[in-house]
């Protein structure tokens, strides 16, 4: 976005509206400064002055500057602090197609985070408590792909646990929690081990 001088035509300055696309607009004063107001709707959103700084923004701009702030951060910080910037994000989020995309980076988050503690500690009650985390906001995303593949690789992992600890029927119903995922989403989840395995059990 552009504002002229309209004696000169010369550029005043230019703001990239990376999340509006050919916003409204209107001039007034603000905290005794000329500015631009970017409107959503009837909405004020955001006010630039004419070095093409925000002078000010609205709540519901501050909310989504600080959602997407939370979600970018969140890859660059460690497993367990992206943990705390992402469920910030999640609380932030009040929509569906907001929550979706950040239960999808916890889900993840966690799945990381206990294939590390096992490495390093074993089955610990954090690890255990991980992976239920990542299975819970993995399920939350169902339908989509990451979703399906996220739960079935928890209830893998958590079969195998069972196994290795002589649990076969929690083990079975694991793996036939996983068969039945994919037959209602007709896509492929069973690896041939588990095939083997659900057969081997039954």
């Amino acid at each position: 976005m552009y504002i002229f001088d309209v004696d000169t035509g010369g550029i005043v300055t230019e703001y990239e509206t990376a999340n509006l696309n050919s916003p409204p607009q209107k001039f007034e004063n603000y905290d005794g400064e000329e500015v631009l107001y970017l409107l959503d709707g009837d909405s004020r959103s955001r006010a630039i002055n004419f070095d093409g700084e925000t002078v000010w923004r609205s709540e519901e701009l501050v909310r989504k500057d600080r959602y997407e702030e939370l979600r970018a951060s969140g890859k660059e910080a460690n497993l367990e602090e992206a943990l705390e910037l992402l469920e910030e994000a999640y609380e932030l989020a009040d929509s569906e197609n907001e929550k979706k995309p950040v239960a999808r980076e916890l889900g993840e988050t966690h799945w990381k985070l206990a294939k590390e503690i096992w490495k390093e500690e074993g089955d610990t009650d954090e690890w255990w408590a991980n992976l239920n985390q990542a299975k819970m906001y993995y399920m939350e995303i169902l339908p989509w792909h990451d979703g399906k593949k996220g739960v079935a690789k928890v209830q893998r992992k958590q079969a195998k646990y069972h196994l290795k600890k002589g649990n076969e029927n929690i083990a079975l119903e694991l793996l036939q929690n996983i068969a039945t995922m994919e037959d209602e989403y007709d896509v492929q989840l069973l690896t041939d081990h588990d095939k083997k395995t659900i057969t081997d059990l039954s």
